[in-house]
């Protein structure tokens, strides 16, 4: 089991330090797609994989 989180770490930071060649709209992308996913998750509760997500209609009769 380790060794599991040793080449996790290992990979990781490998990936992080890697030179990247990203173009403005790839960062625009990758940052649109994190705010969205916030606020469909913040603000209004769509993904439940662990927990209750969002109530519909049919759940308050």
């Amino acid at each position: 089991m380790m060794y599991v989180f040793l080449c996790f770490l290992v990979f990781n930071l490998l990936a992080f330090f890697v030179p990247k060649r990203l173009v403005p709209i790839e960062i625009f992308a990758y940052a649109y797609g994190v705010s969205t996913d916030l606020v469909l998750d913040l603000h209004y509760n769509l993904y439940g994989c662990l927990q209750k997500g969002n109530k519909s209609k049919l759940d308050t009769f």
